[in-house]
């Protein structure tokens, strides 16, 4: 989750190994878990290097056991 000054939130979807910003709300924080309204089920998020993201970056996917086709 990237935190933006005006107070919005959003994350990066993950489509054809480009990074692509959804702004999101936060609806619930509970330490390192987020509950996010306006996000997509099923849809990949990066969840590391979010700091460096920006939209159409090009991204690798490092742990791919975790997709569930």
């Amino acid at each position: 989750i990237r935190q933006h000054p005006d107070g919005g939130a959003s994350v990066f979807a993950i489509n054809s190994n480009k990074a692509s910003r959804v702004l999101v709300n936060i609806v619930r924080q509970q330490g390192d878990a987020v509950l996010v309204a306006n996000a997509t089920e099923g849809q990949l998020y990066a969840i590391s290097g979010v700091s460096r993201l920006y939209n159409e970056a090009a991204v690798t996917v490092t742990n791919r056991s975790e997709i569930n086709d």
